[in-house]
């Protein structure tokens, strides 16, 4: 048995300790529900999509009508607030500025605007548009505090914990790794850039596949002209581009 696994069976197990994965962790737990996370990687956040987050959450409009990332997206904006100041997390709600780099970004950032209305954005004087709502913060600190309130209310979270089976099985879902096995009435893929192998695993095929974009950090100290609030680009087919974004501590 896995040392940071306390039980043989669980309503909820979720598969991946990245930002997502540790989210949802503390939401089923405040729930009530016994749940657990597990996490291939030897510690939470280290790497991958959440090692490379950006310190801000974004709003939900231009994310396409109809699809489950502009759904949760409009979820979170209501909880994310909330959910800071529960956890003590520091956080600006400052808005995101978005700035065109070339003629060619002009109509994205047009849609941009025209996606949030003018009720949640604000043409600035130099053609750059302000995001009204969104929340600046620590990429890291944010799930390290889901993952501590998670574990304050009972959620097992396991690292070095790589499913290597999963299959549906008499109304529930066995998950075995390395050494150790446990059942679940309900699995969560927060798999990220492994979204889809994690999917092939409990089904056998994934509808979709995961295509990773390389992020790199730059830190930069205090200077002059820094902005004041997170600053990205205009959206195109990879996000928002680079973003910049002021440190709230």
């Amino acid at each position: 048995m896995h040392a940071m696994l306390r039980r043989a069976s669980y309503d909820v197990a979720i598969i991946g300790g990245g930002v997502g994965g540790l989210g949802v962790a503390r939401a089923m737990a405040l729930d009530g529900l016994r749940c657990c996370v597990l996490e291939a990687g030897d510690a939470l956040c280290a790497s991958a999509a959440s090692g490379g987050n950006t310190g801000i959450a974004c709003t939900a409009p231009d994310a396409p009508v109809g699809t489950l990332e502009r759904a949760l997206l409009a979820r979170a904006e209501v909880l994310n607030a909330a959910a800071y100041d529960a956890q003590r997390v520091p956080h600006a709600t400052t808005g995101g500025v978005y700035r065109a780099r070339t003629a060619a970004e002009a109509p994205a950032l047009s849609a941009l605007f025209d996606a949030h209305g003018p009720d949640r954005a604000v043409r600035l004087a130099d053609g750059a548009v302000r995001v009204l709502g969104e929340i600046g913060g620590d990429p890291w600190l944010a799930p390290m505090a889901w993952a501590a309130a998670a574990e304050a209310n009972g959620c097992d979270v396991a690292t070095s914990a790589a499913v290597e089976a999963a299959a549906r099985e008499g109304g529930g879902w066995p998950l075995r790794g390395d050494g150790w096995a446990v059942r679940s009435s309900v699995v969560v893929n927060c798999g990220g850039l492994w979204a889809d192998e994690v999917e092939r695993l409990g089904s056998g095929s994934a509808a979709f596949a995961v295509a990773p974009v390389r992020g790199d950090y730059h830190i930069y100290g205090p200077r002059a002209g820094a902005p004041a609030a997170p600053l990205g680009g205009a959206p195109g087919a990879r996000g928002r581009g680079p973003y910049c974004w002021p440190p709230v501590h």
